[in-house]
């Protein structure tokens, strides 16, 4: 929509975000895992209440699975944040 030109004033603002929690206590070894819970809105036009496309599902699973990876590499090196 506002690739092509159209006026950002009429995009809708949808919150989205993500927390990381710790898994549990600390075992014998001084570290435990991590929780990640992450939330999208997504205005999806192509889809109606009763059918998804499958374009849609593609899509939304491309988006949590890469947002879960750079969330992974941030958490394993902070210094490549913003790369």
């Amino acid at each position: 929509m506002i690739l092509n030109g159209g006026s950002p004033e009429n995009l809708p603002i949808l919150p989205s975000g993500f927390s990381i929690l710790p898994d549990g206590p600390k075992g014998n070894e001084g570290s435990s895992g991590s929780l990640v819970t992450m939330a999208f809105q997504i205005l999806d036009t192509a889809s109606s209440a009763t059918y998804i496309s499958p374009d849609s599902v593609a899509t939304t699973f491309k988006l949590v699975m890469e947002t879960a990876e750079c969330i992974k590499a941030a958490m394993l090196n902070p210094l490549n944040l913003g790369t």
